[in-house]
């Protein structure tokens, strides 16, 4: 039987009504495609062509078998002792993709880790978080990517004779390049405000332990996090093309890249960094805006952006460590010490942020 979490709301015995009603659905298309036999329909002044019964019978096969992958990539990547086979695992992954579906949540954050770790109750909870991180990584990020590289690939070949096309298409690209590399530098500084809240496990911290002091563990881990915090205040001034915020976003990724490697080798958020650099580096000439970083309005939806990821780094950080339980939990210093580290690095990011509200509204009050 699901093991159905409290927080979805949903009884155990509505879910095999919820199924039959999901198969008639299925079923109902399929006969529709049956007795339309590929022939168009209009609504409300909207042409609507359905598919023939075999391209109909294939859709269903494919959707299917996508969603068997798909769990068994997520279940590939769950610790070996999670306890779960992938037939108790299979249908749990299921009932959290329809209630994604069901509640229009925005990339099924947070469904699915309510979901799956509530079926794997024995297993650390960053265990299960850097599971559900990775598989997205594999399963959605990579896929992206490569199809963009191969869309791009095939446009330049169309085109290859059209020169007017292709200086067309050179002149958008130069155009949209700032805001593509501010959007590339928010979602990195996103990365690492909320990978410091994430505990690191105990046998990696043993293993770190005979090679990386204290002192630099705990200074890499604050300084990471105020980097993130940087990256996401200047985002928006690279998208002006400000030659300043160019200049402070490469040190940033420079110094964060260097905070990942002392903080035990973290090399994948190393890689992101660096892979947001080297494009900042060639498009150089893009930013020649000489005004400095603070001048001018700062918008609305790009600081609610930026309140959003750190709400959302406290929130996940005091739910995997909790809240502080006497007044000396600040000042502990171990390399097991996960909890005081993370809460410092929250602290000094929230700080940092402020301190930059400070200097913008200072600027500005001066003006």
């Amino acid at each position: 039987p699901l093991d159905v979490p409290v927080e979805l709301g949903i009884g155990a015995s509505h879910i095999r009504p919820l199924g039959a009603v999901l198969l008639g659905l299925c079923l109902v298309y399929l006969m529709i495609c049956w007795r339309a036999r590929g022939r168009a329909f209009h609504v409300f002044g909207k042409e609507f062509a359905l598919p023939t019964l075999p391209i109909a019978l294939a859709q269903t096969v494919v959707a299917g078998l996508d969603l068997v992958v798909a769990a068994s990539c997520l279940y590939s990547l769950l610790p070996v002792d999670s306890g779960v086979s992938f037939l108790e695992f299979l249908p749990n992954y299921l009932l959290a993709q329809v209630t994604v579906v069901l509640t229009h949540v925005p990339g099924g954050m947070g469904v699915l880790e309510v979901i799956i770790m509530n079926l794997t109750h024995g297993i650390p909870s960053q265990s299960v978080f850097a599971a559900i991180l990775a598989f997205r990584v594999i399963y959605y990020l990579l896929p992206l990517m490569l199809t963009a590289v191969l869309l791009g690939c095939y446009e330049i070949y169309l085109r290859r004779h059209d020169t007017d096309s292709f200086h067309d298409a050179s002149r958008w690209f130069r155009a949209w390049l700032p805001t593509l590399l501010a959007y590339a530098v928010f979602l990195a500084g996103a990365v690492l405000c909320l990978s410091v809240v994430i505990p690191l496990s105990p046998r990696y911290l043993f293993l770190v332990k005979n090679h990386i002091p204290l002192w630099l563990l705990e200074g890499a881990h604050m300084l990471t996090g105020l980097v993130g915090v940087l990256l996401l205040a200047l985002a928006y001034a690279l998208e002006l093309r400000k030659r300043a915020a160019w200049r402070m976003v490469v040190g940033a990724l420079c110094v964060g890249i260097v905070g990942n490697l002392c903080k035990g080798g973290d090399w994948p958020e190393a890689l992101l960094l660096l892979a947001v650099l080297f494009p900042l580096l060639a498009s150089r000439r893009s930013f020649g805006c000489i005004a400095p970083v603070g001048r001018g309005e700062y918008p609305l939806q790009w600081g609610a952006a930026v309140g959003l990821v750190l709400g959302c780094a406290i929130l996940l950080g005091v739910a995997l460590i909790g809240l502080p339980s006497d007044s000396g939990f600040l000042l502990r210093t171990s390399y097991l010490a996960n909890e005081p580290r993370i809460l410092r690095t929250l602290t000094a990011e929230i700080v940092f942020l402020l301190i930059l509200i400070g200097i913008y509204a200072r600027r500005r009050a001066g003006r």
